[in-house]
């Protein structure tokens, strides 16, 4: 998170975390091989 990587399974925990914190929406950052792509998730 923020940067740095983490343990399978640390995924979910961050998430709720995270989302707990948000107001309507997050934005979920995917690095892959130097590839970045930004989802905008929506909660609701």
């Amino acid at each position: 998170m923020d940067g740095h990587p983490f343990a399978r399974g640390a995924v979910s925990v961050v998430a709720r975390a995270v989302v707990a914190k948000s107001d309507k929406s997050v934005a979920l950052l995917i690095q892959r091989d130097g590839d970045k792509i930004f989802m905008p998730v929506r909660l609701g």
